[in-house]
């Protein structure tokens, strides 16, 4: 009888701290986001500073951010069927959570860096599910995504892709639609806040291979979307002139025209040479 009482107990409890109860609903309501379901390497979750390493099982709620080491990976389900997954070296912050149902939800997800793939499976409304980086930020409805953000030379570099579905990009510049195989990158001085975006597009092979195995199917993790790549970018892109522009960020003031010019060697030594003649010349008149 104790021992049954024990089980209740511990079932009671394990079951207040990551359910409520919904008294308009009549129906227990999930207080956390989202449950590894894979994972490789090292995967860890970060909550007011403290780093802890977590297994198969772990669950995220609001505010804790998932973080990945070098060549690790995980897969989570979030509770509204959604499937997430995040690549190596990577940082995705559960930002904000709001819960009814699977098709009455909002939940923001904000990739601080590294990559991520997505499967919203149930359709949602406007708002309700939103992917945010450094830079922008996109609203899918049902959909698979693709996003990976990055810090070049100082400049943050996000990109958004879209395999199926309906998505759009929330830009300073207004909403970017997107159609299947669209791939956009946006890139900003974080200084300046100066940015610009470019619209590029996958191959047919690339998008092919991006849409292989479905995510919720396979025992292994699909391949992210390649890391777009700075030093490619050509002098007719929208994105050239932010690569080729110094960084404010790393600019030093004194290193300016107001700065004396230093004198080449060349003309040191001619002075050099030149004080020992007057000194020389000195030293013969007080002989």
């Amino acid at each position: 009888m104790k021992t049954l009482l024990f089980a209740v107990f511990v079932t009671t409890s394990l079951f207040a701290q990551d359910f409520e109860f919904d008294k308009e609903k009549g129906r227990a309501v999930p207080k956390y986001i989202a449950q590894i379901k894979l994972l490789k390497g090292k995967v860890f979750k970060l909550l007011d500073g403290e780093m802890e390493e977590v297994q198969v099982g772990a669950r995220f709620s609001k505010l804790d951010t998932l973080v990945t080491s070098e060549l690790s990976y995980a897969k989570i389900a979030v509770v509204d069927d959604t499937i997430v997954s995040i690549g190596p070296k990577s940082e995705l912050k559960f930002s904000s959570f709001n819960f009814v149902d699977k098709t009455d939800r909002q939940i923001t997800f904000d990739l601080i860096k590294g990559q991520l793939r997505a499967h919203v499976k149930n359709k949602a409304k406007a708002g309700e599910i939103i992917f945010k980086t450094k830079v922008t930020a996109m609203g899918v409805r049902g959909t698979e995504i693709l996003i990976n953000h990055q810090t070049f030379k100082n400049k943050e570099i996000s990109e958004y892709a879209l395999l199926f579905g309906i998505a759009e990009i929330n830009d300073k510049s207004g909403k970017i639609e997107l159609i299947e195989s669209d791939r956009v990158v946006f890139v900003q001085d974080p200084k300046t806040l100066v940015g610009a975006n470019e619209k590029l597009s996958f191959t047919k092979s690339e998008s092919e291979s991006l849409k292989a195995l479905k995510m919720d199917d396979e025992k292994e993790f699909k391949p992210f979307m390649p890391y777009f790549v700075p030093e490619n970018v050509k002098q007719d892109s929208a994105l050239y002139s932010l690569f080729s522009r110094p960084s404010s960020s790393v600019s030093d003031p004194a290193d300016s025209t107001l700065r004396p010019k230093r004198e080449n060697k060349k003309n040191w030594r001619k002075n050099l040479e030149k004080l020992n003649e007057k000194l020389r010349d000195n030293q013969k008149k007080t002989d």
